[in-house]
């Protein structure tokens, strides 16, 4: 975001026409406002003393419920986790949080849906985390959208593999390494490893 606005800055400076600056402009401040709150939720979830996979999960049904209920869809959820203690590297936390609100987010905006189904499964092996939705699917959008791409990105950033379906309504699956193998701060060190 910081280099987007980089390059967008200078963009306007070399720009004619007052509505393209004008433009311009807008999108510099909302990525910025975006990039603060990028920072201070990194920074809460550095400074949170509870960065549980239980904490995560009770994260997930409270803002599912909160984001999905005002827009007539019903918001289930299931999950399993061998430790629900476990304390989780909070770059990972915030990823899987960001990621999350990222999916409702975009099926609160396109998907036409009626129910939202969220399973997420920690185990020896990696954690896995669905997002189902019975809506429209996303058809020619499939994959363009800057909402997607963040969400790949940040998937990629763990060292996970993502896949997106949308024929019948959309599922956004991914799945992650188990994070007992990263030494604190260094989740990103087996980026290309893959859960079997």
């Amino acid at each position: 975001m910081i280099t987007n606005i980089s390059l967008l800055s200078e963009i306007a400076q070399t720009a004619s026409d007052r509505l393209a600056v004008k433009n311009t402009l807008q999108t510099i401040a909302s990525l910025s406002r975006e990039a603060l709150s990028e920072v201070r939720s990194f920074v809460q979830s550095l400074d949170s003393k509870e960065t549980s996979w239980q904490a995560l999960l009770a994260e997930f049904r409270h803002h599912g419920s909160v984001m999905i209920d005002p827009h007539g869809m019903s918001f289930a959820m299931e999950s399993s986790v061998d430790d629900p203690h476990e304390q989780v590297n909070p770059r990972l936390y915030m990823n899987f949080f960001r990621i999350f609100k990222e999916a409702i987010t975009n099926t609160i905006k396109h998907s036409r849906a009626q129910a939202v189904h969220v399973a997420m499964h920690v185990d020896r092996a990696g954690v896995q985390l669905a997002i189902q939705d019975d809506g429209i699917g996303m058809g020619d959008r499939q994959g363009n959208g800057r909402g997607v791409l963040n969400m790949k990105k940040r998937v990629e950033e763990v060292g996970g593999t993502w896949s997106l379906t949308a024929d019948k309504g959309t599922r956004i699956s991914l799945a992650v390494p188990h994070p007992r193998k990263y030494p604190p701060g260094d989740i990103e060190r087996d980026a290309n490893s893959k859960v079997p």
